[in-house]
């Protein structure tokens, strides 16, 4: 009885606090759900302007026939999948600018890949040689974007994209791994990650600001 009192108590408190926070303007309004045929797993989202959102993903999950897809939605209504040929997986995306995108991922061979999504409109693909699957992406500018990923004699490269245009990979020495990147400006961007004493590390980046 009286574990049954605690949880009606406890299902009192947070009907409160959902109450509070609506009453607040706090709250997140969960809407319907669609689905959507022939994907198997969405894995990133970015939304390049006020109305417009891309995903990324995959037709079939770890299956061998499996295909990066891109699925844009403009104001709550969702396009048809966006096969990428080339690829058998996109896992991440960023937004340069209000009608540009990278995203990244993986070729039939297990090599990384990048995809340009213009006005919400997939690219070719570009393998990335020497490169695994990036395991970050992300935009500083209009201008600059940067990936991470590891090369094929296990060291950690940023590759920066610069005004749609891929640029030399530049070595993290010391590192194990990275995580993710973000910038909070044009010029500076920071990596999270791991070095050789598996120790977590945050890197500065700098891209010059372009």
């Amino acid at each position: 009885m009286a574990n049954a009192g605690l949880a009606c108590l406890f299902a009192v408190l947070m009907l409160a606090q959902a109450a509070v926070g609506r009453a607040s303007g706090q709250s997140v309004a969960v809407g319907p759900q669609q689905g959507l045929a022939g994907t198997a797993v969405l894995s990133d989202v970015a939304c390049p302007n006020a109305t417009t959102c891309v995903a990324v993903g995959t037709t079939a999950s770890g299956a061998s026939s499996s295909v990066g897809i891109v699925v844009s939605f403009t104001n709550g209504t969702i396009g048809p999948p966006q096969t990428v040929s080339g690829t058998s997986g996109l896992s991440l995306i960023a937004c340069a600018s209000s009608s540009t995108c990278f995203a990244t991922g993986e070729n039939t061979l297990g090599m990384g890949v990048i995809v340009p999504i213009t006005s919400a409109s997939a690219g070719y693909p570009l393998a990335l040689y020497g490169l695994s699957p990036p395991t970050s992406l992300a935009c500083a500018s209009s201008s600059t974007c940067l990936i991470a990923a590891e090369n094929s004699s296990s060291t950690w490269v940023i590759l920066p994209i610069v005004n749609g245009s891929l640029e030399g990979p530049e070595a993290v020495p010391g590192i194990s791994e990275i995580g993710k990147i973000a910038c909070p400006n044009s010029s500076t961007c920071y990596a999270t990650g791991e070095n050789a004493s598996n120790m977590s590390v945050i890197v500065e980046l700098s891209t010059g600001g372009s």
